[in-house]
């Protein structure tokens, strides 16, 4: 059964590309729709929950990004039947949320109106050095144990599933955004590494970020 997908978000990556990803890999045809912080103020009030990213499916909208991500994995095979492997990926969604809760700190400073910009500005440094130094490798540490014991190269199983579309996802938004999370935080990590190659080398996320989006 063909779905009529419309998936909004912001123009980064962000919270919705894993679930953009799952839909490229599994060859399922979407409207990828992107707003600029300017057009959200007229779009917000338009979104359950007042939020991104959001999706309209046949007529009908939905949101929270663990969710569209789990729907659009079931809808392109990769989410497994199985309740054990299906176990495993849902633990390194849930990981990954981990390391997103843990970057919340650096938006608390952000937003914090009793502080000055310098000292914003102080805080944020101090913060991403500790991030770099102890907070992010100790979860890289979590990742590769995992790919460790899964010997296969993916997370789970022989085959690409929405597990590592994820964490692809997330390594993208550390390393390649605003983020001052220096690529080399991943050389003591060999597994990692090469699970970020391997899924840069899947042809339908080549493609995907060949384009301009």
């Amino acid at each position: 059964m063909s779905h009529k997908i419309k998936l909004t978000y912001f123009k980064d990556e962000g919270s919705a590309e894993a679930t953009r990803l799952a839909f490229v890999v599994g060859k399922i045809p979407f409207e990828d729709i992107r707003v600029t912080e300017e057009e959200w103020a007229n779009v917000k009030p338009t979104a359950k929950f007042g939020q991104a990213p959001f999706m309209d499916l046949d007529g009908q909208q939905f949101a929270q990004s663990t969710a569209l991500l789990r729907f659009a994995a079931k809808l392109a095979g990769l989410y497994p039947q199985d309740p054990l492997d299906a176990l495993k990926i849902d633990e390194v969604i849930c990981l990954i949320g981990d390391v997103h809760s843990a970057f919340y700190g650096y938006y608390a400073i952000q937003e914090n109106p009793n502080i000055s910009e310098e000292e914003k500005k102080a805080n944020s440094a101090t913060f991403f050095e500790r991030m770099t130094s102890k907070d992010f490798p100790k979860f890289l540490g979590f990742f590769e144990k995992l790919l460790t014991a899964s010997g296969t190269g993916y997370f789970v199983g022989n085959s690409v599933t929405i597990a590592d579309l994820a964490f692809h996802a997330l390594l993208r938004n550390i390393t390649e955004s605003y983020v001052p999370i220096p690529v080399s935080v991943l050389e003591p990590f060999p597994l990692v590494k090469a699970h970020l190659q391997k899924i840069a080398d899947i042809p339908e996320i080549k493609e995907w970020y060949s384009k301009s989006h």
